[in-house]
């Protein structure tokens, strides 16, 4: 199912359904409101999911969102700057 965001909580019959862009409904009916809370939020951090390439290797993986750009070795294989570090900037001004 491709899942289409934003998705919406409507209340059908006393019971809570959760709905998508198009309105089309994507859960089972629950009887709590915090039950569907809390699958709006599941559903919106997967429908951010997508194979991205790593900004590092360069190699395919399965992001959470467009803020996930390195790939799980790559990130751990990242290294740490010391405190007095120039950090490049956009703007090519250096902060700290």
């Amino acid at each position: 199912m491709t899942l289409q965001g934003p998705f919406k909580i409507k209340r059908i019959n006393g019971w809570h359904v959760v709905v998508d862009g198009r309105d089309s409904i994507v859960s089972a009916p629950r009887s709590s409101y915090a039950q569907s809370t809390e699958l709006v939020d599941e559903l919106t951090k997967r429908a951010r999911q997508k194979k991205r390439n790593c900004m590092c290797c360069g190699g395919s993986f399965m992001s959470e969102g467009p803020h996930n750009r390195l790939c799980n070795p790559c990130r751990a294989r990242g290294t740490s700057l010391p405190p007095e570090a120039a950090i490049p900037s956009r703007s090519g001004l250096q902060s700290r």
